[in-house]
């Protein structure tokens, strides 16, 4: 006769898990990799390539809001001799920015990349201080890739990201934006063990 009334409180201890306690664990993972920083005006907005182009028009936006007059578009070879920068820099021609506004960073092929080949055109340039501009769910990573990177050299550092669809409170019901999240967490501890 115990088993079963053991049996049934490991069941209802399940159970309220499940409902409550799981999916306000599941939200604050999600919302862990979010982070923004106030932005002010820089000598230049670093959008990273990815995502469906909301990443290039949030740092046109900022670019045509006055936050710079330089915008250094980093993504690498997609296919061939092109790279994700150059669809960056046609997307912000098409959208009126200034060729000479524009500065392409064609190598990086990770955000580690991102960071270590913008600090070279940023130091070609004498620049310093950025705006990054990501996703929101990239944020936090980018953030620390680039304080790493760019430690030393007195570039400030801000950040903020661009809308990627990703509903934080209930991300893990959606298949899109649980890949998303989890690849993040993943990469996340990823970048802690090796850098």
């Amino acid at each position: 006769m115990k088993i079963p009334i053991i049996i049934f409180f490991i069941v209802l201890v399940s159970l309220v898990a499940i409902k409550w306690v799981l999916p306000g664990s599941l939200r604050f993972l999600g919302n862990q990799l979010v982070y923004t920083t106030d932005l002010a005006k820089s000598d230049a907005i670093v959008v990273l390539s990815g995502g469906l182009g909301n990443r290039t028009k949030l740092g046109i936006d900022l670019y045509k809001k006055g936050l710079s007059s330089k915008l250094i578009l980093s993504g690498g070879q997609l296919f061939r001799e092109l790279a994700a920068a150059d669809l960056m820099s046609e997307y912000a021609l098409e959208l009126n920015v200034k060729k000479e506004d524009i500065v392409l960073e064609r190598q990086s092929q990770s955000t580690y990349e991102n960071a270590t080949f913008t600090l070279k055109k940023l130091q070609q340039l004498n620049i310093r201080s950025i705006i990054v501009v990501t996703s929101n769910f990239h944020t936090k990573r980018s953030f620390k890739i680039f304080q790493k990177v760019l430690k030393g050299s007195d570039i400030k550092i801000q950040i903020t990201g661009s809308e990627d669809n990703i509903d934080y409170d209930q991300w893990w019901k959606d298949y899109e934006s649980s890949q998303k999240i989890l690849t993040e967490c993943f990469k996340s501890i990823v970048y802690k063990i090796i850098h």
